[in-house]
């Protein structure tokens, strides 16, 4: 029963089928509206043949009853004239001036045309149709001629009406072939949509195919673009700028597991191989003490790398939300500045600021303070002795311009580009001393994409280095 299920949702939930479907449902409306106007069209040409058939005989015997007196002779004309269309099979009705029936031949029912004329204004020495019904009830269409002297005074009144039973049963011969041929019409669509949609969507099973032979071990292959520019090239294109997608962030996924391990392996190891050493023998109480000082410090450190970690994985999958309040910068600084006053003093590097209080973003203040933490950090750590760290910011149209600048020994132009990717060192030689994962960078990148601002650096060898955020107000 479920593979039957299965079998059927396939088959006529598939694009194809659905496409035949609609081809042959538009199609069959088509058909159905133009069939519907020949019907009324021929409906309309064949009752406007008998008007003028019937009405043409009504003005021909008012005639005849002008030119001689009714007797036999015009009789047999009538009839012989009635008989040249049997199709129609006539009747007819003719009354003198006081309406008395002279001559009369076939079914009844004038009556109901009499009273009919005298309900309406009739021009005279005209013709009128009506469509009524004999004492049988069965309908009949009669023309009706109020034949006239010169004087304006009624002659006759002439009626000849037909049965059109030959209209009748042409048009239901018409309607017989039309519903015997549309649900024959309506397979032979299905049948061609089909067709044609197994024959448009080749391009589709093409590129179905390649992008299932596309595992995680092949997400360098792309699929083939045949360079006409339709839909089908520009949904290859489609799949192929996700497929680039899709590989950055493998290898990003990929390189960042590989250095989050590696730099948690080492300090592991150290400290590891320290417990072991202490461990080994027995020590002095002041000895376990230094050594639990030293793990303490270690494993501080290993915290601090993974709430990086974690903090960056939650950017990627957009959990970080930012509790956003309105934050003076210049406020901000002056409490950094207060924690880093033992750090620059030992480096022996100046702090300058010209930030007021007046500068005020809006954001979350706690992340703000690791952005500005991380970037004063940097710029003193990697300044030289007797060097220079100048933070600024001023306002620039609707957003907040702050640049750090240091004097420090620069970054290498071909450094720069990879400077905010994680876990990057530009050169192990600079960070001696420093307790530096790579991640300081990657972290305030996040922090100013988070609050939709903007942060890129400028350096030069020996002259130093400046960073510049821009963020929203």
């Amino acid at each position: 029963m479920i593979n039957k299920q299965n079998f059927f949702t396939r088959f006529f939930g598939g694009i194809r089928i659905q496409l035949a479907l609609w081809n042959a449902l538009f199609f069959l409306l088509i058909i159905t509206i133009l069939a519907g106007y020949f019907y009324f069209g021929l409906r309309r040409t064949l009752y406007k043949g008998a008007a003028f058939f019937l009405g043409h005989e009504t003005q021909e015997v008012a005639s005849m009853l002008k030119r001689q007196p009714f007797g036999l002779e015009l009789v047999q004309w009538i009839d012989k004239e009635l008989s040249e269309r049997p199709e129609y099979s006539s009747s007819y009705q003719i009354l003198d001036s006081k309406r008395k029936v002279i001559s009369y031949a076939g079914g009844g029912g004038f009556e109901d045309v009499l009273k009919r004329l005298d309900a309406l204004q009739v021009k005279k020495n005209s013709e009128m149709f009506f469509d009524v019904k004999d004492p049988k009830g069965k309908r009949y269409y009669v023309a009706a001629y109020v034949s006239a002297d010169d004087r304006g005074q009624t002659v006759n009144y002439i009626f000849i009406g037909s049965y059109l039973d030959v209209i009748h049963e042409k048009l239901q011969i018409y309607l017989d072939k039309l519903f015997w041929m549309l649900p024959n019409l309506f397979l032979m669509a299905v049948i061609f949509g089909w067709v044609l949609a197994w024959f448009a969507l080749r391009p589709v099973r093409r590129i179905t195919k390649k992008m299932e032979a596309i595992t995680v071990n092949k997400l360098d292959e792309r699929l083939t673009l045949k360079g006409s520019g339709d839909d089908f090239d520009r949904l290859a294109s489609t799949f192929n700028t996700m497929l680039a997608r899709i590989q950055n962030s493998y290898e990003r996924i990929s390189q960042f597991t590989s250095d989050a391990s590696h730099e948690l392996k080492t300090p592991i190891a150290v400290m590891k191989n320290q417990i072991e050493v202490t461990l080994g023998k027995k020590r002095e109480l002041a000895e376990y003490q230094d050594v639990l000082v030293s793990q303490l410090e270690e494993l501080e450190r290993l915290s601090q790398l993974i709430e990086s970690m974690l903090f960056l994985a939650r950017v990627d999958n957009g959990q970080v939300k930012l509790h956003a309040e309105r934050v003076s910068l210049g406020k901000l600084l002056d409490e950094l500045l207060d924690f880093f006053e033992p750090l620059h003093v030992s480096k022996n590097v100046q702090l300058a600021q010209k930030l007021s209080d007046e500068i005020v973003v809006r954001g979350d203040k706690t992340l703000l303070r690791q952005l500005l933490f991380n970037l004063v950090d940097n710029a003193i750590n990697y300044n030289r002795p007797g060097g220079k760290v100048c933070i600024e910011a001023a306002p620039e149209g609707h957003q907040v311009v702050m640049k750090i600048s240091d004097t420090g020994r620069g970054i290498a132009a071909e450094h720069l580009d990879k400077i905010f990717d994680r876990f990057y060192r530009v050169d192990p030689s600079r960070s001696s001393g420093i307790t530096n994962y790579g991640l300081g960078l990657s972290v305030c990148k996040a922090i100013v994409s988070a609050h939709e601002g903007t942060i890129h650096v400028e350096s030069q060898l020996e002259q130093g280095t400046v960073f510049t955020v821009s963020l929203p107000f």
